[in-house]
């Protein structure tokens, strides 16, 4: 039984277990498609990034946030300018996604500011 890792290569270890005990009556195609080997398949998210015991509360800052994800989308459209100028979305977490686990983490975020010049 394999299974999704994330990309740190953790496995979760419930799913596993829920998984590998299932009868085999109840196995349906669905679970032999969402194998783990499957690259198409999203992986588990990444583990958190934050100090545990950080100050400042998850939402309180989300200007800043809003504020490094518009000077990041403006830095990117420069480099690629389609669709009329405008950059599509799923343009721009392609290239802010650095190690393309389909999930950004702050160490993506840093990348992407240091590679984009922000």
């Amino acid at each position: 039984a394999t299974q999704r890792t994330n990309k740190h290569h953790e496995v979760n270890v419930q799913e596993f277990l829920d998984n590998l005990y299932r009868p085999e009556n109840e196995r349906k195609t669905i679970h032999y498609v969402n194998d783990g080997l499957n690259k198409a398949l999203r992986g588990h998210p990444p583990p958190r990034e934050r100090p545990p015991n950080s100050v400042v509360p998850r939402h309180e800052n989300h200007w800043q946030a809003r504020f490094v994800m518009e000077q990041l989308g403006d830095s990117i459209s420069q480099v690629e300018c389609k669709n009329g100028g405008r950059l599509m979305a799923s343009k721009m977490f392609k290239r802010i996604d650095m190690d393309n686990d389909g999930y950004i983490s702050l160490s993506d975020l840093k990348q992407a500011c240091e590679k984009f010049k922000v």
